[in-house]
């Protein structure tokens, strides 16, 4: 009986270690973060707050993992008033695997930017993963 329960315990450990294992080679994204530039795909710091002349803004994040044609959606919101959706982006990471660098933009509308609370949602397309809340300000 002690060893099946050495067993039984074992397995049990075998299971949690390997489902930590895979879960952290699915598809996932890390490092968003927000600016105006680009430097070769990627915001190079992250910079919240925008004026209401800002000629555009940019997500960037890495996508970790992907199996081939994983698809990314961008949503885009004005907080400040309700929730009011601007925009949605998807992208495709085609037969690329390994860490990509993604990343999303919405132009100054021709009035400029409204005053206000804004995010961004990045969302990974068919698989049950959480998405990513990005939040921005207009000042």
């Amino acid at each position: 009986m002690k060893k099946f329960f050495k067993y039984f315990f074992l397995i049990i450990l075998a299971i949690i270690i390997l489902s930590f294992f895979f879960d952290l080679n699915t598809a996932h994204i890390e490092d968003v973060k927000i600016c105006n530039t680009l430097n070769t795909n990627q915001c190079t710091k992250d910079k919240p707050v925008f004026d209401v002349s800002t000629p555009q803004i940019v997500v960037s994040c890495k996508l970790k993992n992907p199996p081939m044609e994983t698809r990314i959606q961008f949503s885009w919101f004005y907080i400040s008033d309700g929730r009011t959706e601007i925009d949605a982006d998807v992208v495709n990471s085609g037969e690329e695997i390994g860490t990509l660098d993604i990343n999303s933009s919405l132009n100054k509308p021709s009035n400029g930017w409204p005053e206000g609370d804004y995010e961004v949602i990045i969302k990974i397309l068919d698989t049950e993963k959480e998405p990513i809340t990005k939040q921005f300000w207009v000042k």
